[in-house]
């Protein structure tokens, strides 16, 4: 099991995020020139990668029972907010793209935050048990 002292954390979110960004890429229709009404996607299947993008980021973490739970939550954060203004710039539509910003900061500190603390107390409650002992946890590659 490697050290989480030898993981560069910062580059492999940086990893992670180009990923995730070419798994959105790829999901996405091409649409043609002359439909340009169809050139923002739905809010709805944005949310939805979202979501998964948290489950999956507080899956990995888990696996590093002695990395302070602020340290795994602040990375979870930056490349939820990164992802999220990837995913608003091709997802709202122009008169929302203005107050983008301002969703961001309500939706990271209102919505994804608490979401974190409630899923990792599940994990803790063994409601969502997820990493068995720690004698017999084997880190899972982010990707």
């Amino acid at each position: 099991m490697p050290n989480q002292n030898q993981i560069d954390f910062q580059e492999l979110i940086q990893k992670y995020i180009e990923l995730r960004k070419n798994t959105w890429t790829k999901s996405v229709a091409e649409t043609p020139w002359w439909a340009i009404w169809r050139k923002t996607s739905s809010v709805l299947p944005m949310t939805k990668f979202l979501i998964e993008t948290l489950d999956q980021l507080i899956q990995y973490f888990a696996q590093y029972s002695e990395m302070a739970g602020v340290d795994k939550k602040a990375l979870v954060m930056v490349a939820i907010g990164e992802l999220y203004d990837y995913l608003s710039a091709q997802c709202f539509p122009l008169w929302l793209k203005a107050v983008s910003p301002m969703l961001k900061s309500v939706i990271l500190s209102q919505v994804i935050s608490p979401s974190i603390d409630w899923i990792v107390a599940k994990y803790k409650e063994s409601q969502w048990n997820i990493t068995g002992s720690s004698s017999e946890v084997e880190i899972k590659p982010l990707f």
